[in-house]
């Protein structure tokens, strides 16, 4: 048997390591985020407070994309890396994917009346849904996702990025962890292997954030039997039947 070098046996705890601190540093974003939006606004506790603090957070997590390239390999492929974490990624099945689930979810939503119950009564700012979905899909489905991928199984980069993507809503109780973990697992990871892309996960981050779980859901099932539909009439037509 070949001997295993140094340097393999180190790059599996190494991705572990590096994702981790990658997920665990979302808490250094947030803190730092809220304290400057707090400084800035020291007597409110909504409406600008809370904007500035989403905003923050987008601007914080910017400097990912641009710090961590800086770190790996892509120094002077900076949009190759973009597309690789799934940010800039567009081909024909990611924005068919996108698509049909974006119609979807609309059609469902409408169709149960998650949409008019949930958009009916808006109070907060609109970038507080669009934060979440943008930078946790790029941090956890992006980012960490695909450096997982690199060294470890699909299953097991898809449960390591789930559990810290879990650990980050601690602060919202068990309940809620449960439910991002779950969420990540069969919904966000998913989307993000097949598509090769974050947008149809952040889609679905998106709707469930504005209260549209059940149709969310609904959808995602009959996209995936729409993809098991269309590989099984490939199947059908490569072997001549």
């Amino acid at each position: 048997m070949r001997a295993l070098s140094l340097e393999q046996a180190w790059s599996k705890p190494k991705t572990l390591i590096v994702t981790t601190v990658i997920g665990l540093s979302w808490f250094v974003i947030a803190i730092a985020s809220y304290s400057v939006a707090r400084a800035l606004f020291p007597h409110s506790l909504h409406g600008e407070l809370i904007f500035a603090n989403a905003s923050l957070i987008i601007l914080g997590y910017t400097l990912y994309l641009f710090g961590v390239p800086l770190l790996f390999d892509s120094r002077r492929e900076l949009l190759s890396f973009w597309r690789r974490i799934g940010f800039f990624y567009f081909d024909r099945k990611s924005v068919v994917m996108f698509s049909l689930f974006v119609i979807l979810t609309l059609i469902i939503g409408g169709a149960s009346g998650e949409i008019q119950k949930q958009f009916g009564n808006q109070t907060l700012p609109i970038i507080t849904s669009i934060e979440p979905p943008l930078v946790e899909e790029l941090m956890f489905r992006g980012i960490i996702l695909t450096l997982l991928l690199r060294t470890y199984s699909r299953w097991f980069a898809i449960l390591w990025s789930s559990l810290l993507f879990a650990f980050i809503h601690i602060e919202l109780g068990g309940e809620y962890m449960i439910m991002a973990f779950l969420g990540a697992l069969m919904v966000f990871s998913v989307l993000r292997i097949q598509s090769k892309s974050i947008w149809s996960g952040a889609f679905a981050h998106f709707a469930m954030i504005k209260g549209l779980a059940g149709a969310t859901l609904v959808s995602f099932v009959v996209l995936e039997l729409v993809l098991l539909f269309s590989r099984f009439i490939r199947v059908v037509r490569g072997s001549g039947c």
